[in-house]
């Protein structure tokens, strides 16, 4: 029974960060190039390489502000814990958090190398 409760939160954080990280990085696209993504994330070709130089970068360094954003709080709260009748599981945030981030830093990698 404790297995499948460790199985299902991993699951869980897993699906959490790629849905969260993809939509982040298509909202990032979109205020970058101004041309919104398909829904598949993907662009038509002519598109693909039509992007600016200072697009790439920021998409580039949002990946860098992201891997830095992801292990911060771990650096810094280290694993903080809430007493007993507490609403907060702090290290499943930290562990939801950090999925989110480096999982978006791994898209904006992903799109900014295709811009190249």
């Amino acid at each position: 029974d404790l297995m499948w409760d460790e199985q299902v939160v991993d699951a869980e954080n897993d699906v959490t960060g790629l849905v969260t990280s993809f939509l982040a990085v298509q909202v990032l696209r979109f205020a970058v190039s101004g041309q919104m993504p398909q829904v598949n994330g993907g662009e038509p070709e002519a598109a693909v390489f039509a992007h600016a130089w200072n697009e790439v970068l920021i998409v580039l360094l949002a990946a860098v502000a992201c891997s830095v954003a992801a292990y911060a709080p771990k650096l810094v709260l280290g694993h903080r814990q809430v007493g007993p009748g507490g609403w907060v599981n702090w290290a499943r945030v930290m562990e939801t958090w950090m999925t989110c981030l480096g999982m978006t830093s791994a898209w904006c990698v992903f799109f900014g190398s295709r811009w190249l």
